[in-house]
């Protein structure tokens, strides 16, 4: 198996839309990841910080799709976050 170093943010993007939409379980989600992956910064330590709104107005939907999208990124069984 070979393995590939992630040199660019831009390779994460080209993976991402190969990936097909059912394995994020909406276009909306899938839209957002991309938007995440073409914020990294390399420099940062592959750092990102964005506001919800700004993921919103990059990837052309509302402020909720967004988060919608991000709790199920960060959560994709929707089994919810355990307060344990």
């Amino acid at each position: 198996m070979k393995v590939t170093t992630l040199t660019d943010s831009d390779q994460l993007v080209i993976t991402l839309a190969k990936v097909p939409t059912g394995t994020f379980g909406a276009y909306s989600t899938k839209e957002t990841a991309s938007v995440l992956a073409q914020s990294l910064n390399k420099d940062a330590g592959w750092a990102i910080a964005l506001w919800v709104k700004t993921i919103a107005d990059k990837a052309k939907y509302a402020s909720r799709t967004v988060q919608r999208a991000l709790k199920r990124l960060g959560d994709p069984a929707g089994r919810g976050v355990s307060e344990d």
